[in-house]
């Protein structure tokens, strides 16, 4: 319920936040308001740099010089470490009011506020080195997706979506949530499902377990392509 109640306030929180143009604006903003998700995400955001990199250090990516997405970026962690690293330009997608502006109070960043699962095509093509997305896919809804073709959203769709965005030679990460109840995953057998038999037949393959990025039960697979 709590989920539901913050989602209906973004509009007008979004009127709000779309104003500013200062991070100091924003923090006072922040503290008023008690935005419990962004505070969050703002205490782990150390661990999530950290995590970041060692995907990085695993699929041998040098950040210099190149473009970067991020699809749902949260506290930006990730558009920080590629700013830092010398990325030419660092975008990001976002639908969350709070962190759509903090990353756009940056300064750095080329930000996006729309559903990256049925607006890509808003983006520009054939131009990002890196595009990175963790969380911001469901496995079941992607497994449901592909069961029932009619549905409005669908992977293998968003999926060639997606590779349209990227330019010769990129990497594309993705690392979906799974749900569960804490302890055990709706789907068991990530390795055979429906999501990544899609996800190998479009050339990705599984990174191998990198602590602090993967975990059980949510996050326990990690597809990665490089383009050709």
């Amino acid at each position: 319920m709590g989920g539901i109640l913050r989602t209906l306030a973004w509009p007008w929180h979004h009127r709000t936040l779309s104003r500013m143009t200062d991070l100091e604006e924003f923090g006072a903003y922040v503290s008023r308001t008690g935005a419990q998700k962004f505070l969050a995400y703002q205490a782990a955001s150390n661990k999530k740099r950290a995590e970041f990199l060692s995907v990085l250090n695993t699929i041998r990516v040098d950040l210099q010089n190149l473009n970067f997405l991020d699809l749902g970026p949260a506290y930006g962690d990730s558009l920080d470490v590629c700013h830092e690293k010398g990325a030419r330009s660092v975008s990001f997608t976002e639908i969350d009011p709070f962190f759509f502006a903090f990353n756009r109070l940056k300064k750095f960043t080329i930000g996006y506020r729309l559903n990256h699962l049925s607006k890509l095509h808003r983006l520009p093509s054939r131009t990002f080195d890196l595009i990175w997305c963790k969380g911001a896919i469901v496995a079941d809804h992607a497994i449901l997706s592909e069961r029932v073709p009619i549905r409005r959203w669908r992977l293998a769709d968003w999926l060639e979506q997606l590779e349209k965005l990227a330019a010769p030679g990129a990497h594309i990460v993705i690392c979906p949530h799974w749900r569960n109840d804490g302890a055990r995953r709706r789907v068991q057998n990530v390795t055979d499902s429906l999501l990544s038999r899609v996800m190998f037949g479009r050339g990705y393959k599984t990174l191998p377990e990198i602590p602090g990025h993967n975990h059980q039960p949510a996050f326990s697979l990690t597809y990665h392509r490089k383009l050709s």
